[in-house]
């Protein structure tokens, strides 16, 4: 199982393509698409997105999914990485400018078992638009050797 945190708002539909081999969960996350957002500004926390997620995942009874995390996405990825939630075989981080810069990234080389860092010297915050079939390709490819 495949779950962008995005929903019915297309930005990550170019992970499409990914349906062909595994199940893919488009997510309306608070706020977002269809989600109500009626909260108090001092419960916008990441804590809330991570819970209301986990939450998702034991009631739709999902055993094992990766999960790709873009801007806040991937800030949200990384706090629900460090839970180490039952189930998660991967977490997909996307765009240099953004939580996956070099620093970032080399702790992660260096601590986390079968990471994978990846450059598109072609895109900034959003390679899976400005390098589509690449972007495409190489998830594709861990997500085989991961799942």
């Amino acid at each position: 199982m495949f779950i962008p945190m995005e929903g019915k708002i297309p930005y990550m539909r170019v992970l499409d393509p990914l349906s062909d081999t595994w199940q893919v969960l488009y997510y309306d996350q608070l706020g977002c698409g269809n989600s109500p957002a009626d909260l108090s500004p001092d419960r916008w926390i990441p804590e809330l997105f991570v819970d209301e997620l986990l939450n998702l995942i034991e009631y739709l009874n999902i055993k094992s999914y990766h999960i790709p995390g873009q801007s806040w996405g991937g800030m949200l990825g990384i706090c629900l990485a460090n839970r180490q939630p039952v189930g998660l075989k991967s977490l997909v981080l996307a765009g240099k400018y953004d939580q996956c810069t070099p620093a970032v990234v080399k702790r992660m080389l260096d601590h986390i078992e079968n990471v994978r860092a990846v450059q598109f010297e072609e895109s900034g915050h959003v390679p899976q638009f400005d390098e589509t079939d690449q972007f495409i390709q190489v998830v594709s490819e861990f997500l085989t050797k991961n799942d």
